[in-house]
């Protein structure tokens, strides 16, 4: 009975010992390695993707910054002289010499006139000629100039040759050859003001070998 009763002590502190609670924790570990490869294939998938667009960014960018320099003009020598003379004249009167400006003088961009008053007289022959690249004006006078006088000056195949804001612009001996619109003359307005304003009408001299204009009302 010694021997029963000792024996039956010891056999319940074996039964609680014996480790059964490893099954319960693989579900758990599953899940979370299934977790861990997604998320692992989803960072590779935005990482390619990024990689992707970065290349393809930088494939286009030497493009587009070539086209923007493709479409800023380059002027020749006789047009910077040009153009040098009109900005930096000093008084009210510019000689242009065919000894310094090779006729014809390629205009490739537009030349500006902004002085106050400027008188521009050509001696011997020069001629303006437009770049066959270019389809804009000659010259544009600033709307700041009060009075522009061109003497002796040649204008040859631009659409407009020259081009007014609202100023006043006078022509002697001047010729243009090939050009359907030889002068446009711009008015700017305020927005909604009430306008009381007399144009003025195109007199030509009758020594001028233009013909004689129509006047305003239509009659002859």
């Amino acid at each position: 009975q010694k021997k029963s009763t000792i024996t039956d002590k010891d056999t319940i502190p074996v039964a609680e010992k014996t480790p059964v609670p490893e099954v319960k924790h693989a579900v758990p570990v599953q899940k979370s390695n299934s977790l861990t490869a997604i998320l692992t294939i989803l960072c590779l998938v935005f990482l390619g993707t990024s990689v992707w667009l970065y290349l393809q960014w930088q494939k286009a960018k030497p493009v587009e910054v070539q086209t923007v320099t493709n479409t800023a003009p380059h002027r020749n020598d006789q047009e910077i002289l040009l153009q040098d003379a009109f900005d930096n004249v000093t008084g009210d009167t510019l000689v242009l010499s065919d000894t310094v400006f090779k006729s014809p003088v390629l205009i490739s961009d537009t030349l500006h006139i902004k002085a106050d008053s400027l008188y521009i007289k050509v001696k011997g022959n020069i001629v303006l000629q437009r770049d066959t690249a270019y389809h804009g004006p000659a010259l544009v006078i600033s709307p700041t100039a009060k009075i522009t006088v061109l003497d002796s000056l040649l204008f040859s195949d631009f659409p407009t040759a020259i081009y007014v804001n609202n100023t006043a612009l006078y022509l002697k001996k001047t010729r243009f050859i090939n050009c359907p619109v030889p002068v446009r003359n711009t008015y700017l307005f305020g927005g909604k003001q009430t306008i009381t304003a007399r144009l003025p009408v195109l007199v030509l001299p009758a020594d001028s070998s233009a013909k004689k204009p129509v006047p305003v009302n239509g009659t002859r």
